[in-house]
């Protein structure tokens, strides 16, 4: 069953209050659409979002100058929650984190006609639970192969967050996870593959850098690195790529404004912009960008990440069409889909499991290809500067 959430918040003009967290994605500012509102001078208009997907609770900041910091760390990408943790918002609010299951608080103040649980009643449950407990793992043992089978059983029990030694959602970093487990295919080494496709891999890793706020290295494979090259090669040299690339130079900082402004990295904004124009969707990149702004918004809210992988899924979900104001079809078929949201959120397994589509992975493609050409168009013979953003 789902956590209770609850949030104790210290500091500000009110006293110290308790807040239950409802809604799958609770967002945290001064501005009075947020679910809980803070008078605070020096947290944001929007300033953090505290997401559950699958079971897993994570807070993430969303792009402000004061920063959120989870037990004295600044975090930069969405982080897990756990019972206990102090959510920090800028300089002078705290958020003490609570997470109780709903059963435990039924068997510590569950009542009869008003009066409280005995204790003979909580030992009663106790027992019952250890004894079913070692029923369970003697019949194990008797029935061969005890050591492989009992292993089998406790992983089955232990949640991902007790298990997971990898980034909250996955964040791209190279994992020891198999092909099977992340969709993505064998993991490379850097050093066995420079020039071209190791050139293009660094490049396309700073791209997710600078459209996310993630400052690790993202692991590519090896087909995914093949898709971005020949993408990259089909756009050197164009004189539309170059012309396009122009027209946003005299609009990159107000489109940076307005999409900063909104709590989406403009990077996003830009690049989809030009990987939809260059899908025939439109001609006009700038008209795009102004297009896409609300809708970006809107996702990076509902699927409450600001991390790579996060990014990435934002694109999909523009791609997989329109949801309403509390869902999404790409979000409907996670949820059905991903199990292990540590490892498989992100849109390499979506593609394996076949969520998302082709037409979707080829804009994505299109996404980081662009991203790779407009950070240095003369070293792919196209001749204007990067684009600033």
């Amino acid at each position: 069953m789902a956590r209770i959430i609850t949030l104790t918040v210290i500091g500000g003009a009110r006293r110290e209050r308790r807040v239950r967290v409802k809604a799958q994605h609770f967002s945290i500012g001064v501005a009075r659409e947020n679910d809980l509102v803070l008078d605070v001078p020096d947290v944001a208009r929007y300033h953090a979002l505290i997401s559950t997907f699958f079971g897993i609770v994570c807070v993430s900041d969303r792009n402000t100058r004061t920063g959120t910091f989870l037990n004295g760390r600044s975090i930069t990408r969405p982080t897990q929650l756990r019972d206990g943790d102090v959510i920090k918002l800028g300089r002078s609010c705290e958020l003490r984190v609570s997470m109780q299951q709903p059963l435990r608080e039924r068997l510590t103040s569950f009542s009869r006609g008003g009066g409280k649980v005995s204790s003979q009643v909580a030992a009663i449950t106790a027992a019952v639970i250890l004894g079913l407990a070692v029923i369970l793992v003697m019949a194990v043992r008797t029935g061969g192969g005890a050591t492989d089978d009992i292993s089998t059983v406790s992983r089955e029990h232990v949640t991902p967050a007790e298990t997971a030694p990898s980034p909250p959602f996955s964040q791209g970093v190279a994992s020891p996870l198999s092909a099977d487990e992340t969709g993505r295919g064998e993991q490379v080494e850097r050093s066995e593959r420079m020039t071209p496709s190791g050139k293009i891999e660094a490049d396309a890793t700073q791209v997710l850098r600078r459209v996310s706020r993630d400052e690790f290295d993202y692991s590519f494979d090896e087909q995914t690195i093949k898709d971005i090259t020949a993408k990259v090669e089909n756009l050197s040299g164009s004189s539309r790529v170059q012309e396009l690339i122009k027209a946003m130079h005299g609009e990159v900082n107000s489109i940076a404004t307005r999409a900063r402004r909104e709590g989406v990295e403009p990077g996003l904004v830009i690049l989809l912009s030009l990987a939809l124009t260059d899908r025939g969707n439109t001609d006009d990149p700038l008209a795009t960008s102004r297009a896409v702004l609300p809708s970006l918004k809107h996702l990076h809210e509902m699927f409450g990440s600001s991390g790579a992988d996060g990014s990435l899924i934002v694109v999909a979900a523009y791609a997989e069409g329109q949801g309403t104001a509390r869902s999404h079809p790409l979000l409907e078929r996670m949820r059905h889909n991903v199990k292990d949201p540590l490892a498989e959120r992100n849109v390499w397994f979506l593609r394996h499991r076949g969520v998302i589509s082709e037409s979707t992975y080829s804009l994505i493609i299109s996404f980081l290809a662009h991203g790779v050409v407009v950070g240095n168009p003369r070293a792919f013979d196209i001749d204007t500067d990067p684009l600033p953003f």
